[in-house]
């Protein structure tokens, strides 16, 4: 579907798939259907809502998430949300990760 029909129309295969497999619902909007020259380009994008669905299937603890596929003729945005569980924020400021050292 994605080599064939482009990058929307594969995309709009998901909201059944998840919804069917793992009981999230997924919203889609799309307010444009970029044509890419790059298959590359189109692999990597499907891949990468595939595997943000995935993950908010194991790890945020909700039912349903939204893919926004937005841009013009210069740019794309592509973004998938959920309001599940997050992660600490904080761990992207520091630089590092802290983790309490037990005593001998």
């Amino acid at each position: 579907m994605l080599h064939h029909s482009g990058l929307v129309p594969a995309l709009r295969g998901w909201p059944g798939k998840m919804a069917d497999q793992f009981g999230l619902e997924v919203q889609l909007e799309a307010d444009m259907d970029p044509h890419f020259e790059s298959v590359p380009l189109k692999v990597f994008l499907f891949r990468s809502v595939q595997e943000l669905l995935f993950n908010i299937v194991k790890h945020a603890g909700v039912k349903s998430a939204r893919v926004v596929l937005s841009g013009s003729d210069n740019g794309l945005v592509l973004t998938v949300s959920d309001q599940g569980n997050g992660f600490n924020s904080d761990i992207l400021d520091s630089g590092t990760i802290r983790r309490p050292v037990s005593g001998c």
